[in-house]
């Protein structure tokens, strides 16, 4: 059985979502979906450094060095295109009044 470095079973690290409450589930489908769309309103790479960067698509957060190896820019470029894509998503969140 797999465990982590203090000896949890990793069965018990991960969320449990048979147990979840409907209203929670429905929460966290609407965040996704909302992440999501707003994703989708920026830059193809910018939304590709967030995605990396928080883990929306495998759960793994990479860091800026990682993210810049995998998309060939300098660990400061990346943190720069961050700081971008988080601005515009702010910019985002206060014309559409999320």
């Amino acid at each position: 059985m797999a465990s982590d470095e203090e000896g949890r079973p990793r069965e018990d690290l991960l969320a449990d979502t048979e147990s979840e409450l409907p209203e929670q589930a429905t929460s966290r489908q609407l965040l996704t979906e909302t992440i999501e769309r707003l994703l989708n309103m920026l830059p193809q790479r910018e939304a590709e450094i967030l995605r990396l960067r928080y883990g929306f698509e495998d759960g793994e957060n990479r860091s800026m060095a990682q993210i810049g190896e995998i998309m060939g820019y300098s660990r400061e470029r990346i943190r720069q295109l961050q700081h971008e894509a988080l601005h515009k998503l702010r910019m985002l969140d206060r014309n559409l009044k999320l």
